[in-house]
């Protein structure tokens, strides 16, 4: 295993993002204090397959706080592009391939169309009520969106998504 010697206290809403190529050994760690305090942590954690030109290429890490990524905030959706573009928004996080990640959180009756500019995608409903197309969407569900269709989300009650 390859160690880039990388030490990052991450905060709410920052992104550590890794790439393994030949390989990376990590360790997740809450800090004593946190521990002493009772932290808890609520968090994803997304993996991304390398395209294969890139599979043994050779490791990197990179930090951004959250401040660093754009933000879209209008008609009752904020739109937080985590890595990769979307929603007229472009990440400073590296990708090897065409992505899109974003956090979106939506007022109640809010709409959002997405786009089918990236063939596959998906989202996951953190919390909330959600409809996709008309039809509800289980919290805490990850769905496939068909390719090549656009759909349109609307929130019916607060929600959080990725």
């Amino acid at each position: 295993a390859c160690l880039v010697g990388s030490d990052q206290l991450v905060l709410p809403g920052d992104v550590s993002w890794m790439t393994a190529g030949r390989g990376v050994a990590h360790v997740e760690r809450t800090p004593a204090d946190a521990l002493a305090k009772g932290s808890s942590l609520h968090g994803l954690q997304v993996w991304l397959a390398s395209p294969r030109e890139h599979e043994q290429g050779a490791p990197s890490y990179s930090h951004h706080p959250a401040a660093s990524l754009p933000v879209s905030d209008s008609l009752g959706v904020r739109i937080c592009m985590i890595a990769g573009t979307g929603f007229c928004l472009a990440s400073p996080v590296p990708v090897l391939s065409p992505t899109l990640y974003a956090q979106v959180q939506m007022q109640t009756a809010a709409t959002l169309q997405v786009p089918n500019e990236h063939v596959e995608r998906a989202l996951y409903l953190l919390e909330g009520e959600l409809q996709m197309n008309g039809e509800d969407v289980a919290p805490c569900s990850l769905v496939v969106l068909p390719e090549g269709e656009e759909v349109t989300l609307c929130a019916q009650g607060e929600c959080q998504l990725v």
